[in-house]
């Protein structure tokens, strides 16, 4: 099985796309997907064209690959490597694998589990199925489990069993409509993954375009790739000093992302956008005091 993996190719025009017009609404969301590197194209024919080709279905892998960046989720070393979760993904050089298993890792990436089957290692593992299509409510259920692992929303709590005779994704659908009473932090006024008319389509294919577009809605819920400052400061003699309530970053573009976790310690944290660590890296962790005053500790050395 081969699954085409879109590549982000340089192109100096504000609209990266050949096949979405300038006066297309979507051509500012796709730029702006693009410019993030969240989304990408096909090389076309003509040199220095890409195609985003928004009416065609996207493939689990893709949607992966995008939900992962729309997170800023940067797969581990870990999820390079096998054991693999699924028996169809055994390859850990196809580019899809190590977002495939980082997803399964962080719980929110399943596979087929009607489907399981005991492999010759004695693993039992599901089908993940990279090449065939998603659903619109497939889409909206992963995205709100990816949601809630990342700390972004809170819906332990919320019964998601679909009523006598109504599809498994009744609740799903429902809540993807207005997510704003279960973010932890404010969002926009109206923060949904689907619009009621969309709801309708649940069972149906989702095409590139149209999860383009959800993904541009999870940004506006929560923009990884633009961190919120603060305006307080801790410095002295007229110095100015950025503190950032939700990342730690440095000049190099990586950055930590802290979550809100209560009283447990330690606090877990993930790498996110820019971060290219490789092995024997050098850590340093960084525990800001009232004020934002920094207080440095070098850490994996």
């Amino acid at each position: 099985m081969s699954v085409l993996k879109p590549k982000l190719v340089p192109r100096t025009a504000k609209n990266p796309f050949a096949d979405i017009k300038n006066d297309d609404p979507f051509a500012q969301i796709s730029a702006y997907l693009y410019s993030k590197g969240i989304i990408a194209g096909y090389p076309s024919d003509k040199n220095g064209e890409i195609l985003f080709k928004p009416e065609n279905q996207i493939n689990r892998a893709e949607f992966t690959q995008i939900t992962m960046k729309m997170l800023c989720i940067i797969p581990r070393e870990e999820a390079k490597k096998l054991p693999s979760p699924f028996l169809d993904a055994l390859d850990p050089t196809a580019w899809f694998y190590p977002v495939l298993k980082e997803g399964n890792i962080r719980g929110f990436i399943r596979g087929y589990l009607g489907e399981t089957q005991v492999s010759a290692d004695g693993i039992i593992r599901a089908p993940f199925k990279p090449a065939k299509n998603i659903t619109w409510a497939e889409s909206a259920t992963v995205v709100l489990a990816a949601l809630q692992e990342e700390g972004i929303i809170d819906i332990g709590k919320v019964d998601l069993k679909p009523s006598i005779g109504a599809p498994w994704y009744e609740k799903y659908v429902l809540l993807a409509q207005d997510i704003k009473p279960y973010l932890k932090n404010p969002g926009e006024p109206r923060s949904f993954l689907l619009t009621k008319e969309e709801s309708l389509l649940a069972s149906q294919p989702i095409s590139r375009r149209d999860f383009a577009i959800m993904a541009q809605r999870v940004l506006l819920i929560h923009d990884c790739t633009k961190p919120a400052v603060s305006d307080e400061s801790g410095a002295e003699g007229g110095e100015t000093t950025v503190i950032n309530k939700e990342f730690a970053r440095n000049e190099e573009g990586i950055f930590v992302v802290r979550p809100d976790c209560g009283n447990m310690c330690p606090c877990r944290a993930s790498v996110g956008t820019g971060a290219d660590l490789k092995s024997l890296d050098a850590i340093f962790a960084a525990i800001t005091g009232h004020g934002g005053l920094p207080i440095y500790a070098k850490s994996n050395e």
